[in-house]
């Protein structure tokens, strides 16, 4: 991996915070929203190094200051990647706090950015996200949910030719199965 990931990522976090003082969401939107995009990408790498709680908290406070910009009329593909953000963020959250709760939330943002990516205008980032619902789904123990998620994200992989991503959903509904055939 990246060497001095915790120290880069806390520059990288001060670097948004400084241009924030200049991109304000009143003088620039487009550009504050995108560094509040950032600022949660950055919070969400430093969780996974330490206090994934907080961290992630920031996360989402970020995502949620740039969606006050990147509505779905406004700027539909943006609002789309910061709600797929937003929803890995909570289900991270999900892990630590809160499970059924912020895995509710992850769900509801995964599902704002599918009011986007579309099967028919973006049939990867389609896929991924119903890939990442079916996890979600799986930890909530909503297993035909998960089924049809996963089945869902395995058959586009494999029409989009991605075949390793096609055989990872292909593994995950595998499981999900075998949990049903078990009674849960």
């Amino acid at each position: 991996d990246v060497r001095d990931k915790e120290e880069n990522l806390g520059l990288a976090i001060a670097a948004y915070c400084e241009a924030l003082q200049v991109r304000t969401r009143a003088a620039f939107p487009v550009q504050y929203a995108t560094t509040q995009n950032n600022l949660g990408a950055a919070y969400g790498g430093l969780s996974e190094v330490r206090d994934k709680e907080q961290n992630l908290g920031q996360a989402i406070a970020a995502y949620s200051e740039a969606l006050k910009v990147r509505t779905l009329a406004a700027f539909p593909v943006d609002y789309a990647g910061t709600q797929n953000n937003l929803g890995n963020a909570y289900g991270g959250l999900a892990e630590v706090r809160d499970k059924e709760e912020n895995l509710g939330r992850a769900i509801a943002a995964y599902t704002e950015a599918l009011k986007v990516y579309t099967l028919a205008a973006f049939p990867v980032n389609y896929a991924m996200t119903q890939n990442n619902l079916g996890r979600l789904y799986l930890q909530q123990g909503n297993l035909a949910q998960a089924e049809r998620a996963f089945g869902e994200a395995e058959r586009v992989f494999r029409e989009q030719g991605l075949v390793d991503w096609a055989n990872r959903a292909a593994e995950a509904l595998k499981h999900v199965q075998e949990q049903m055939r078990r009674g849960g």
